[in-house]
């Protein structure tokens, strides 16, 4: 999985890669994945990673949000959507970890800005 992450990682300019490297980033990632797929049963219960000095949150659930906060500055910002933020799609296996990006990213770009 870390390398499929890294290759969407690698396709894109995220700004969230500008503060820390990649490989950080693709490890945030599965930590957040993981305890998404051990939390399916209760879906749309909130996991949370770290990073630096910045808290991810996942709300997974139709309609679910991704947020940061920066635990040294007192800002947060959040990234929703209509959908799920992550997602298993049986027509493209990385659909779901880029979304998952895409929303970190976003969310830590309006924490950030």
């Amino acid at each position: 999985m870390k390398q499929r992450i890294l290759d969407l990682l690698n396709d894109e300019i995220y700004d969230i890669c500008d503060e820390f490297e990649q490989q950080s980033v693709a490890e945030l990632v599965i930590a957040l994945v993981g305890r998404l797929e051990r939390n399916l049963a209760t879906m749309g219960r909130v996991v949370s990673c770290e990073l630096g000095k910045y808290i991810f949150k996942v709300c997974n659930k139709h309609g679910g949000f991704v947020s940061c906060s920066d635990t040294e500055e007192g800002m947060t910002g959040v990234s929703s959507t209509m959908y799920y933020p992550y997602y298993q799609d049986a027509d493209d296996e990385d659909a779901g970890l880029k979304n998952l990006i895409e929303m970190v990213n976003e969310a830590f770009y309006t924490c950030t800005h």
